[in-house]
C-alpha cells in the first residue's frame, strides 16, 4: 500500500455515514446520576471529567438506524458521540479528546441542542406527550425540519427541577433532536448554518457550541437512585413525510480586516474580534459568546507576543456581563456566568487549548500536514531511475518471460503428446493441461517530463538493433499504443531519432493520408460511414477482397489496405488504445512486447458516445425488450419454437426490471420471474445467431446505391447490445453473494425509460503479452479494478525549482461558474468568465516573447466552455482536457493557466464504477429535490515550505473504485495539463509560471495561495496594464471614470484593498505586486514614476504617478491631458526599481474613459505578431545539410522534400532518418563498410543520435550500432 492510501480503519473514520463512539478507557460514568441525600433532599453527580477514551465506530445510513444506534447508547452509561474522525496514525485506545487528535469531516447526522427554552403556558409538560413538546421546537427551526423523521432525547436535567429544587417541572425545555442530512456537512458548516438559525429566532435557539469536532453528544440516559424518573417519555423515534432534511449553508462572513491582513495588533483593544465577541455577550447568548471572547484573547496575544493576563480578562467579561441584556434568564443563571469559579475554570480550560497549539498559533499553517506530502527527488535522479526501470523491462522481465513461454511450449507440446497416446490406447488421462505462464503488466509512472517515453523507444532501439539485426534472431513487431494519432506521429519521429529502423503507424479507414494529400485512408469514405450507421462490418459490407461481390474496386489503391501490408515489415507499430479491445487488423500480428502511453481505463469502459449514436455500446430502448425478434431456422433448430422462448426470456425481464422501481435489477425479481442462468445463456445464444445482417449490400456495389441501401437497414447495435445484457445477467446469477446487478439497469432519461448495460472492455488475447505501461497519472485502484496488480510499479514526484504555481483556495470554480442565465433564459458567459478572459488578456501581454516556441501562456480548460474564450491573441494557445496527454508543442510556454476543472455527473462515476467492478457499489442518495451532490471534505494543499494549506470542499466519493475514477477526471488532468510545460526542464532562465483558478488539492507544491478575488485582474490591473497607474484616489475618479463612478469609491475601494494587503499606500502595494512578476519571468508593464500635484499652489504630501516610459514619453501631458490641466511635476522621472527592458509591445494607449470593469476583457491586445520570438535552443546535431546527405546515396529531391514534410520540416530529424536507413538497411555484411565510408564528423553524429541525443541517457556509455555493445 502507498503512503498515500489511508487505512480501512482512517476510511471508516471519514466516511459520512459512520457515527464515532467514545468509550471513557476508566469506565467513568458519562451520565448524570440524581440520588437521595441523607437530608431527604436530592443531590445531582455530573459527568466525569474523563480524558482517556476508545474509538468505536458505529454506522447508520438512515434516520431509523441512527435512532436504533441511540436506543442502544442510551443504556450504556460510560460512551457518547463526536463528529470527528479520529486522524491517521493515532491509536483509537487511550485517545485525548483533542482537537489535533480529530478531523472535521463531514457527517450525514445532526443533533440539534435546544437548552434553557421557555415553555410556554398552553404546554404542559406533565400531560402533554413528549411529540407535541418536541414538535413545539422544531417549529421554531426552518421550515425544512417541520416535517421530517426524527428521533429525540430529552436532556439528563429536564425535569428535575423539582427534584433538586432549581425550579418546578417543565419551566423551560431542554431536549437533544436528530435528524439525517441529504447531503454530509463539517462541523464549520453546520456552525455557520446555527449561528443564521439563532439570528433568524432572534435568540440562542440552538446551541452552537455542539458543532466541534471533538464536542461530546451525551447520549446515556440519567441514572436515578431510589428516585422515579419524572419525564416518562425521555426518548423516541417519530417518523413524518421526509426522511432528510435539506438544510441551507449561509456563506461564510469575511474576517475582520485586521486579523485578514495579517497585522500584528499591539494591544487587546485593537482586535475587533475580541470586542466584537464582548458586544455578542447578551444579544447572542451568555456560554458561547463568553468562551469565543476567550479564544479571541488567547489568539491575539499568541499573534502579537503578549503574556495573557487572565484577571484582566476575566475583569472584562464579567463587566460585559453585568451589562448586558438579561434576556429574562433566571437570576441564578447570571451569577453562575459571573462567578469566579465558572469564569476560572472556562478560562484556564481555553487557555489550555491554546498553551497545546501555541507554536501553530505563531505559525498558523505549520501544524497542518499536506494532503500530499513532498517525496520529490531531483531531476538527475528520478531520470537514472527511470532508465534503471526500462532497462530491468527489456534486458530482464522480457527474457524472463520468454524463457518461460518456451518451457510452457515445450511442455504443453509433450501434454499433447501424452494424451493423443492415451485416448488413442482408450486410456483415461487425468494430468491437468499445463498452464501459459502470466504476462508481465509492468507500469512506469514518474513525474511529467521526465522523459519515460523517450527513454523507452531508446531501449526499444537498442533491443530490436542488438536481437534482429546484430543477432539475427526473429522478432515480432513491437506494438506501441497511444490515445491520439496526434501523439501517434509524434512518436514516430522520435522513434526514428532514437534509431529504430521502420516505423508504422495503424491509421483508422477515416484518418488522414500519411501522404499529406488531405485525403481519407479509404479512398471511399463515404462508404464506410454508410455501414458504420447500421452498426455494420466495414471489411464485410464495403471493404472486400474477395471474388465476385465481394470485391471493392478500389481494394488495390486503398491506402488502408496498404498499410497492412507493410506494417507487417515494421519493427514498431504505433496504434491507438482503442484496438486494445479489439481483434488485430493486421492479420496474424504477433507483437514481441507491448508499451502503452498515458492511462487506459478510461477507454476500458464504455460511455455513451454523444458525438456517434451509432457507436453507442450500452443503450437501448426498454420498450425495445418486446420487439418481436424472430429467430431462424438451422440445423436442429426449430425457428418458431426458438423465437417464442427468446420472446418469453424478454417479458419475464421486462416485467422483472418493471418491478424495480429504482432501475435496480434485484436477484428476487428476476427470480421471481423465472429467470435462470440456463435460459440466459441460451438467450445471449439465440440473440446472436438471429442478427438479420443485410444481404443486399457488398462491396462491388457503387457507393450511390451501398449508401441508399444502407439507410434502409435497421441499426443492429441494439441487438449486439441485448446478446451482451443476457451474458451479463447469466454472470449475475453466476454470483451468488451478489443480491443486486450492477450490469444491467434502467434509467430514465427525460421521457424515455432506457435499458443501459454497463460492461468493461478486456484487452484482447493478441496483446497480452509482456507490457509496459506509462502514465504519470497512473491511479493504482483504477488500474487494479480494471486491468490486474502491477507486475513492477514505480511512481517518482521530480522537484520543479523553477515552476512558480499560484493557486486561489477561496472558491471551487466549475464549469458552470462561467456561465448564467439571463432574463430570456439563456446562457451568457458571467461575470467569472469576463474576469478569468481579462486574466488571460492580462498575462498575454505580460508574457508576449517570453515563450521559446509558437505560444508563450497555454490556457486549458473544458471543452465546453473554450468556445466563450475566443478569440484570444495570438500568443495564447487555448486547448481542453481529455485532448492534451503527451503533447509537447507546449514546452516553450513561459505561463500556463489552468481555468476551472472537471466533475463528472455522480451518476455517470458510479455507473463507470460499477461496470469496472461488476458489482454494485454504495451509491450517493439524492436530496429531497432529486439533486445528486459529491460528499465534501477538506484537503491540504503541498506549499513550498513543506507545509500545508486546508483547502474545504474537495469533491470525493466514498467508494474507492468511484474516487479513483472521479480523481483520475478532476486531479489527473489537471496534473497532465500542468506537465505539458515541463516544468522540470525549466531553469533559471526559462521559468514556468502556473496559474491554477481552482482550490483542488493535488500532488503539487504550491508556491502563493490567494483569494480568486487577488489573482484575478482588479481596477488597478487596468490601469497598469494600459501603462498609466496614478497612485492617489481622487485623481484615479478623474482620469478612470469607467472603474470609479463617483468620487468615493476610488478611496472606498483602496480601503477595502489595503484590508487584505500589508502596503500602506497604493504606490507601494502596486510596486510590490508587480515587482514580484519578474520573478516568475513576466514583463513589466510600468518602468518609470514620477511625482506631482495637481496645481502648483497645491499643499501636502505629493502624488506619485506611475507610467509606461516607452508609450508615454511626456509624463506631464499626460497629466494634464486626464487629471488636470494645471498639474505640475514635483520630481522624476525615475525608473522604477528593476532593471527596465524594452516591452515587447509598443501600442498607443487606450483612452482611459474606454476603460471600465465591464470592458476589460475587450480591451485592444498589443500586435504581438511582430513580437520577436527566443527560438527553443537544440544542439546542433549535423553540421552538414539534408542535400549533402541525399547526393551520398542518391536520393531525389522528391524523396529528400517527403522526409521534409514527414517531419514537420525538421532537416536534421530527416538527416537522422536518412543515416539510420543507410546504415541499417544495408546488408549485414556490409553494414561495417557503409557505416566505416561515413566522414567521421557523421560517424559520431549517428551514434549520439541513435541512442545519446537526450541529456538523460548522456552519462550511458555510447552504444555502438555495429556491434550492440557497450564501446
Amino acid at each position: 500500500m502507498s503512503d498515500n492510501t489511508k487505512s480501512a480503519a482512517a476510511l471508516q473514520a471519514a466516511d459520512p455515514h459512520t457515527i464515532p463512539v467514545l468509550v471513557s478507557a476508566s469506565s467513568l460514568s458519562l451520565r448524570k446520576r440524581f440520588y437521595k441525600k441523607e437530608d431527604g433532599s436530592v443531590g445531582k453527580e455530573d459527568y466525569c471529567n474523563a480524558k482517556h477514551f476508545s474509538v468505536f465506530h458505529r454506522t447508520a445510513s438512515s434516520i431509523r438506524e441512527l435512532s436504533a444506534v441511540l436506543s442502544d447508547l442510551e443504556i450504556v452509561s460510560n460512551n457518547g458521540i463526536i463528529r470527528g474522525a479520529i486522524n491517521e496514525g493515532v491509536a483509537p485506545k487511550k485517545v485525548r479528546r483533542l482537537k489535533k487528535n480529530f478531523a472535521d469531516v463531514p457527517r450525514y447526522f445532526i443533533c440539534i441542542d435546544v437548552d434553557e427554552l421557555a415553555c410556554p403556558d398552553l404546554y404542559d409538560p406533565l400531560t402533554e406527550s413528549a411529540e407535541t413538546i418536541i414538535d413545539y421546537i422544531i417549529d421554531l427551526l426552518p421550515p425544512e425540519f417541520h416535517d421530517a423523521s426524527y428521533h429525540y432525547q430529552f436532556s439528563s436535567s429536564f425535569g428535575t427541577e423539582g427534584l433538586t429544587g432549581n425550579g418546578t417541572f417543565g419551566q423551560t425545555l431542554k431536549a437533544h433532536i436528530w435528524f439525517m442530512l441529504d447531503q454530509p456537512r463539517t462541523c464549520e458548516e453546520l456552525h455557520r448554518w446555527a449561528q443564521a438559525a439563532n439570528d433568524a429566532a432572534g435568540f440562542k435557539l440552538v446551541d452552537v457550541s455542539l458543532y466541534n469536532p471533538v464536542q461530546m453528544h451525551y447520549v446515556s440516559r440519567p441514572h436515578f437512585d431510589e428516585l422515579i424518573d419524572p419525564v416518562k417519555e425521555r426518548s423516541g423515534f417519530v417518523e413524518r413525510e421526509n426522511d432528510v432534511v435539506a438544510i441551507v449553508i449561509p456563506d461564510r462572513k469575511p474576517p475582520a480586516a485586521a486579523i485578514a491582513s495579517g497585522q500584528r495588533l499591539t494591544s487587546v483593544e485593537t482586535a475587533p474580534g475580541f470586542e466584537n465577541k464582548l458586544e455578542r455577550i447578551g444579544p447572542g447568548g451568555f456560554h458561547n459568546p463568553i468562551y469565543r471572547a476567550m479564544c479571541s484573547y488567547f489568539w491575539t496575544c499568541g499573534h502579537n507576543g503578549t503574556d495573557p493576563d487572565p484577571a484582566w480578562l476575566k475583569q472584562r467579561l464579567q463587566g460585559h456581563i453585568r451589562e448586558a441584556d438579561k434576556g429574562g434568564r433566571e437570576t441564578a443563571y447570571i451569577e453562575r456566568c459571573l462567578s469566579d469559579n465558572f469564569l476560572d475554570d472556562q478560562i484556564g480550560r481555553v487557555y489550555e487549548q491554546f498553551q497545546e497549539g501555541f507554536e501553530a498559533i505563531q505559525q498558523p499553517s505549520m501544524d497542518v500536514v499536506p494532503t500530499y506530502p513532498d517525496k520529490t527527488k531531483t531531476l538527475p535522479e528520478a531520470r537514472k531511475a527511470v532508465m534503471d526501470f526500462v532497462e530491468a523491462f527489456i534486458w530482464q522481465t522480457l527474457p524472463a518471460y520468454m524463457e518461460a513461454e518456451e518451457q510452457y511450449m515445450h511442455l504443453h507440446e509433450k501434454w499433447r503428446t501424452l494424451k493423443r497416446d492415451a485416448e488413442e490406447k482408450g486410456l483415461m488421462f487425468f494430468a491437468p493441461e499445463p498452464m501459459p505462464p502470466v504476462h508481465p503488466f509492468d507500469v512506469l509512472a514518474p513525474d511529467v517530463g521526465t522523459g519515460k517515453t523517450y527513454a523507452t523507444l531508446a531501449y526499444i532501439s537498442r533491443y530490436i538493433i542488438r536481437k534482429k539485426y546484430l543477432l539475427g534472431e526473429a522478432l515480432g513487431p513491437v506494438v506501441m499504443m497511444v490515445p491520439t494519432i496526434e501523439l501517434a506521429e509524434e512518436m514516430e519521429r522520435e522513434a526514428i531519432r532514437q534509431g529504430i529502423r521502420n516505423v508504422g503507424i495503424m491509421r483508422g479507414r477515416l484518418r488522414d493520408n500519411s501522404d499529406g494529400t488531405s485525403k481519407k485512408m479509404c479512398k471511399d469514405p463515404e462508404r464506410i460511414k454508410a455501414v458504420e450507421g447500421f452498426a455494420g462490418n466495414a471489411r464485410e459490407y464495403a471493404c472486400g477482397n474477395g471474388a465476385g461481390d465481394r470485391s471493392c474496386r478500389h481494394f488495390a489503391e486503398c491506402a488502408y489496405q496498404r498499410q497492412k501490408i507493410t506494417l507487417k515489415q515494421k519493427d514498431l507499430i504505433i496504434m491507438a488504445h482503442t484496438y486494445l479491445y479489439l481483434p488485430p487488423p493486421i492479420k496474424n500480428l504477433a507483437p514481441e512486447f507491448v508499451v502503452i502511453d498515458e492511462d487506459i481505463t478510461k477507454s476500458a469502459i464504455p460511455d455513451e458516445n454523444k458525438d456517434n449514436p451509432n457507436r453507442n455500446e450500452r443503450d437501448v430502448l426498454f420498450d425495445f425488450l418486446l420487439e418481436h425478434r424472430p429467430v431462424p431456422d438451422g440445423q436442429n433448430r426449430d425457428g418458431a419454437k426458438e423465437t417464442e422462448f427468446l420472446m418469453r426470456c424478454s417479458r419475464r425481464l421486462y416485467e422483472a426490471l418493471a418491478s424495480c422501481p429504482d432501475g435496480s435489477l434485484s436477484r428476487k425479481a428476476l427470480e421471481q420471474n423465472k429467470i435462470t442462468v440456463r435460459d440466459c445463456r441460451k438467450a445471449a445464444y439465440l440473440e446472436s445467431i438471429r442478427i438479420e445482417e443485410p444481404d443486399n449490400i457488398f462491396p462491388k456495389l457503387d457507393t450511390k446505391t451501398l449508401v441508399r441501401r444502407a439507410k434502409k437497414v435497421k441499426n443492429l447495435r441494439p441487438y449486439y447490445i441485448l446478446a451482451s445484457m443476457w451474458e451479463l445477467l447469466a454472470a449475475f446469477l453466476d454470483s451468488p453473494d451478489q443480491t443486486i446487478c450492477a450490469t444491467v439497469r434502467t434509467v430514465q432519461i427525460k421521457d424515455r425509460k432506457i435499458l443501459r448495460i454497463l460492461k468493461k472492455r478486456t484487452i484482447n488475447e493478441a496483446y497480452q503479452r509482456p507490457t509496459l505501461l506509462l502514465d504519470a497519472t497512473f491511479n493504482q485502484e483504477a488500474f487494479r479494478t480494471i486491468f490486474c496488480n502491477p507486475n513492477r510499479y514505480l511512481s517518482i514526484e521530480v522537484e520543479k525549482p523553477h515552476q512558480y504555481v499560484r493557486q486561489i483556495t477561496d472558491i471551487d470554480v466549475a464549469v458552470n461558474s462561467f456561465t448564467e442565465l439571463d432574463k430570456k433564459g439563456q446562457r451568457v458567459p458571467s461575470p467569472m468568465a469576463y474576469n478569468v478572459i481579462s486574466h488571460v488578456r492580462k498575462i498575454a501581454r505580460l508574457y508576449a516573447g517570453k515563450g521559446e516556441g509558437k505560444y508563450d501562456v497555454l490556457v486549458v480548460l473544458p471543452s465546453k466552455v473554450e468556445k466563450l474564450f475566443q478569440p484570444l491573441p495570438e500568443n495564447v494557445a487555448l486547448a481542453h482536457y481529455n485532448n492534451i496527454r503527451g503533447k509537447n508543442i507546449y514546452e516553450g510556454v513561459a505561463c500556463l493557466i489552468i481555468a476551472s476543472r472537471l466533475q463528472p455527473p455522480v451518476y455517470s462515476i458510479e455507473e463507470k464504477a460499477e461496470a469496472a467492478k461488476q458489482s454494485i457499489i454504495d451509491r450517493i442518495m439524492p436530496n429531497k429535490f432529486g439533486q445528486f451532490y459529491y460528499p465534501e471534505r477538506t484537503l491540504a494543499l503541498r506549499l513550498a515550505d513543506g507545509s500545508g494549506q486546508p483547502v474545504p470542499r474537495q469533491r470525493y466519493h466514498w467508494d474507492p473504485m468511484a474516487d479513483a475514477l472521479l480523481q483520475g477526471s478532476m486531479v489527473a488532468e489537471i496534473i497532465q495539463a500542468i506537465g505539458r510545460g515541463r516544468g522540470v526542464n525549466r531553469t533559471g532562465k526559462n521559468p514556468l509560471a502556473v496559474d491554477i483558478i481552482t482550490n483542488i488539492a493535488m500532488p503539487i507544491t504550491v508556491n502563493e495561495t490567494m483569494t480568486h478575488h487577488e489573482l484575478l485582474s482588479n481596477r488597478y490591473d487596468y490601469m497598469v496594464m494600459n501603462g498609466a497607474m496614478l497612485c492617489s484616489p481622487a485623481d484615479q475618479t478623474t482620469a478612470y471614470p469607467g472603474l470609479f463612478e463617483t468620487p468615493k469609491s476610488a478611496p472606498k475601494y483602496w480601503e477595502n484593498m489595503s484590508k487584505n494587503t500589508p502596503h500602506t499606500t497604493i504606490e507601494e502595494y502596486t510596486i510590490a505586486k508587480w515587482g514580484e512578476l519578474i520573478l516568475r519571468g513576466a514583463n513589466v508593464p510600468i518602468t518609470h514614476k514620477v511625482e506631482y500635484r495637481s496645481h502648483d499652489k497645491a499643499r501636502g504630501r505629493a502624488k506619485t504617478f506611475l507610467y509606461n516610459a516607452q508609450i508615454i514619453s511626456s509624463p506631464l501631458d499626460w497629466l494634464k491631458a486626464y487629471v488636470s490641466s494645471d498639474a505640475v511635476l514635483v520630481s522624476g522621472p525615475e525608473k522604477l526599481p528593476w532593471e527596465a527592458s524594452d516591452l515587447p509591445w509598443s501600442e498607443k494607449l487606450a483612452l482611459p474613459s474606454q476603460i471600465s470593469r465591464e470592458t476589460s476583457h475587450l480591451l485592444p491586445m498589443p500586435d504581438l505578431d511582430n513580437i520577436e520570438r527566443t527560438p527553443r535552443t537544440k544542439d546542433q546535431e549535423m553540421e552538414f545539410t539534408l542535400e549533402d546527405l541525399g547526393h551520398w546515396y542518391g536520393k531525389s529531391k522528391t524523396e529528400i522534400q517527403a522526409l521534409l514534410k514527414k517531419h514537420e520540416g525538421d532537416e536534421q530529424a530527416a538527416a537522422t532518418e536518412l543515416l539510420c536507413r543507410a546504415v541499417i538497411s544495408a546488408e549485414p555484411a556490409n553494414r561495417a563498410e557503409v557505416y566505416n565510408k561515413l566522414p567521421q564528423e557523421v560517424q559520431e553524429k549517428l551514434n549520439l543520435n541513435l541512442l545519446q541525443k537526450l541529456p538523460y541517457v548522456q552519462d550511458l556509455p555510447p552504444v555502438s550500432i555495429i556491434t550492440g555493445r557497450p564501446d
